[in-house]
């Protein structure tokens, strides 16, 4: 029986993206998030302390980290097995956080995730499968399209309390900026530099950098809409101010990400230019040592 050495090692830079990614995800952004706290508003530490506890985004990561550079199977793998994590720490990592009791049920929030996720991935495939041509005839519109989804149904979940969340203050709305910038961006050097000990190949560091270090939207006010909304009407405006945060940053490092990886291709070739310069000389150079040979 023969072994392929090099799906081994796949399986392997795979693995170690996914444990960095889940103890990034599940226990390094709750601590963080937890030393925030004390500088969140009231209003908002609910929906603060339930962003920090959520598991990766469901489009936005896979997206911007592909853009990047990453192994895009990698981030999809990510994406699922750290939600699924997810599903079962929210309660345990929220009470650590904000110390409440959070009752939730691990199934129905489960079966919330797999409608968002995969029912529209496989209707997706089944689709393509039947009518190859959407692929390139709707290329731009496939594209958006789980955002355009996912933007529906947070409008659903949230629109019910639009009157009192006209009223929240835009200075109290930028507050959340620097903390959730600091959770943000300290999950993501955390996670880039412990992949860069265990000697992780360019793809994969940065697949799990930016999904594992972002957190999800909609799963997040799902679980608000379901045992805060009430209580906590405001909460759901840190949720949002995080998302927008993350994507923003991560948009604006995914070319400089992208760019760096370009560079060090660069750096392996030769350039074109070099070898004129040197003229038919440097042509004779190398050719002497094989004449000697014979």
């Amino acid at each position: 029986m023969s072994v392929d050495i090099k799906a081994l090692k796949q399986i392997r830079q795979c693995s170690s993206a996914v444990l960095i990614g889940a103890l990034a995800s599940q226990a390094l952004a709750p601590f963080l998030g937890s030393l925030m706290l004390p500088y969140i508003h009231e209003d908002f530490k609910v929906g603060f302390a339930l962003i920090c506890v959520m598991g990766p985004t469901l489009v936005s990561g896979t997206v911007i980290a592909s853009s990047a550079g990453a192994e895009k199977a990698t981030c999809i793998m990510i994406t699922i097995l750290v939600n699924i994590l997810a599903v079962f720490m929210i309660p345990f990592t929220l009470k650590y956080m904000i110390g409440a009791e959070v009752d939730l049920n691990p199934a129905s929030l489960l079966i919330k995730l797999m409608l968002i996720v995969l029912l529209p991935a496989i209707i997706g495939q089944l689709i393509c499968l039947k009518k190859p041509a959407i692929r390139t005839d709707f290329a731009r519109g496939i594209k958006f399209a789980p955002i355009y989804i996912l933007g529906f149904i947070i409008y659903m979940s949230v629109s019910k309390n639009s009157d009192e969340l006209r009223d929240v203050e835009t200075t109290k709305m930028l507050s959340l900026i620097l903390p959730s910038l600091f959770v943000h961006f300290m999950c993501f050097a955390a996670i880039w530099y412990s992949a860069k000990l265990v000697k992780m190949k360019w793809g994969y560091k940065v697949a799990v950098a930016f999904v594992a270090s972002q957190k999800t939207l909609p799963v997040a006010v799902a679980v608000w809409s379901m045992a805060f909304d009430k209580e906590h009407t405001f909460a759901v405006v840190a949720i949002i101010v995080f998302h927008m945060v993350q994507i923003y940053f991560d948009g604006m490092l995914a070319p400089f990400v992208a760019s760096a990886d370009e560079g060090k291709i660069e750096e392996l070739t030769i350039p074109e230019d070099s070898i004129e310069a040197e003229g038919p000389n440097a042509a004779e150079e190398t050719d002497a040592p094989e004449d000697s040979q014979d």
